[in-house]
């Protein structure tokens, strides 16, 4: 399905799709199992901890080798009375994906096992009204997947770079060791994110005929703890 939202990687406990499941007039209802289809590019790797919360239950989900479908099974089903109704949903933590989808369908009507408790057989959920089949969030009503989900894109990860008030304008003394130069603050989110140089222009502001940028020696790159971690 088209895209609903993004999502950085470390989030948890998201709500990547819910289903309403109301009971008919005839008789009560036993859900006994569901089986989510995977249908975005994320792989079963990117997302961990997904359950299946049923009126906020949570049931531990299977995932198939090609990691595509999601199976919970609601230990001995979950009764809905005559003409009540339960919310179901999967929701996870995302570990990865950086740039990839996550969709979860409900690809067929048999995916959502369902018997009656005064006649014990098995009951097949109505279609929907989206003929198309085009629209997200919706039940369709004769092309799969039955349930189309809305899609959530996982956001790349970002850098930005600032200067940092820790350290201010100041003046320095000359033959003095560990004297500071500046500070930056470095803001990364969604993924981790490796930096393997950093390019620095030094200039001096009152630059004699004998001062000038190697006049400064032993130039250390440190961390907010104090650790050497380049020069």
């Amino acid at each position: 399905g088209v895209s609903q939202s993004a999502k950085e990687i470390g989030a948890t406990g998201y709500t990547f799709s819910a289903v309403r499941v109301t009971a008919g007039s005839a008789e009560k209802v036993r859900i006994k199992s569901v089986r989510w289809n995977q249908s975005g590019s994320a792989a079963a790797a990117d997302l961990t901890n997904t359950k299946t919360y049923v009126s906020d239950v949570a049931y531990d989900t299977t995932v198939s080798s090609d990691g595509k479908y999601y199976t919970a099974t609601l230990g001995d089903g979950v009764v809905v009375d005559k003409g009540a109704n339960v919310e179901i949903a999967i929701k996870g933590d995302i570990a990865g994906g950086s740039g990839r989808t996550i969709d979860f369908d409900l690809y067929k009507t048999t995916d959502l096992y369902v018997t009656g408790e005064t006649y014990g057989y098995g009951i097949t959920p109505p279609n929907g009204t989206d003929e198309a089949g085009t629209d997200d969030g919706a039940f369709h009503l004769s092309t799969n997947p039955w349930y189309d989900a809305f899609q959530v894109t996982v956001s790349n990860g970002t850098l930005n770079v600032e200067k940092a008030t820790s350290i201010a304008a100041q003046n320095i003394a000359i033959n003095l060791s560990n004297q500071p130069l500046g500070a930056f603050e470095v803001n990364v989110k969604g993924e981790p994110v490796s930096v393997s140089r950093i390019g620095f222009n030094i200039t001096l502001g009152s630059e004699g005929a004998n001062d000038d940028v190697d006049d400064i020696t032993n130039i250390v790159l440190v961390d907010e703890a104090g650790a050497v971690i380049a020069g």
